[in-house]
């Protein structure tokens, strides 16, 4: 491999790993709820999708995120001002639906529970 060859792979990592980032808004998830406010982050993704509406991401801390909307450019003064987020590859609707399964489940057992008594 001649040097001309690894410089150009090294550019087109380095144009690779531009495009893999993104800004965009997102609102804060709560045991009890969303946030109202929205705030900026950046997400390196792997998918290319345009949407990114009720996707999950959570940061470095655990907290987790809700995708609003995908901004179309990312500066460089975002980089160091925004939090950095990561997918998680789940998405809200089936978050919810897990969570209702288990109260359904609950109900279910209780109802059993006195009708066998």
């Amino acid at each position: 491999m001649t040097i001309n060859n690894q410089n150009q792979i090294v550019q087109e990592l380095g144009n690779c790993n531009q495009a893999e980032m993104s800004l965009m808004l997102v609102r804060q998830m709560y045991d009890s709820g969303v946030e109202r406010e929205k705030i900026r982050v950046i997400v390196k993704r792997a998918s290319q999708k345009q949407s990114v509406r009720n996707e999950i991401f959570k940061d470095t801390l655990g907290n987790q995120y809700v995708g609003c909307r995908l901004l179309e450019r990312l500066p460089k003064s975002a980089k160091k001002s925004c939090k950095q987020v990561f997918e998680t590859g789940e998405n809200l609707a089936g978050n919810l639906k897990s969570q209702i399964d288990i109260i359904k489940q609950a109900i279910e057992t209780n109802r059993r529970n006195y009708y066998a008594n």
